[in-house]
Parts: structure tokens; C-alpha cells; sequence
């Protein structure tokens, strides 16, 4: 069974329920689909000490790279 099939099986399906059904329904999907909080913002400094050393020439161009650089 396709997708396209699904989808409308389970809309024939919605459309004969009655109201107590329907937020029956809701409520279960509403728990098995909780929606992404916006805080989860990403913050600097939440790994502090991961980088333990950095070359001191860590910018400095890479020599394969020197043919593609300007003079």
C-alpha cells in the first residue's frame, strides 16, 4: 500500500468520527508528536577544555592549496 493510499484511507477514515473520537485521537497524537521547543538554540562554550591543542600555524595556508592562492 502506497503512502497516497494511506493518506486517504485515514481520511475516510477521520471523517466518520465523532467529536469525543477525534480529540481522543488528537490528544494520543498530540503525545506521540510533541512539538520542538524554540530554546533549543545552540550555546558557545557548552563543550569547554574539547580542543586540547592547536597548532600555532593552525591559519596559515595549506601548502597544497598554494597554486590556487593569489600572490
Amino acid at each position: 500500500m502506497s503512502i497516497s493510499e494511506i493518506k486517504i484511507r485515514l481520511h475516510r477514515r477521520i471523517e466518520h468520527l465523532s467529536e469525543a473520537q477525534l480529540k481522543k485521537l488528537y490528544n494520543m497524537l498530540d503525545k506521540s508528536f510533541p512539538e520542538e521547543s524554540s530554546d533549543k538554540t545552540r550555546q558557545l562554550g557548552t563543550l569547554p577544555g574539547l580542543v586540547k591543542f592547536m597548532a600555532p600555524d593552525f591559519n596559515e595556508p595549506l601548502e597544497d592549496f598554494k597554486e590556487y592562492m593569489p600572490e
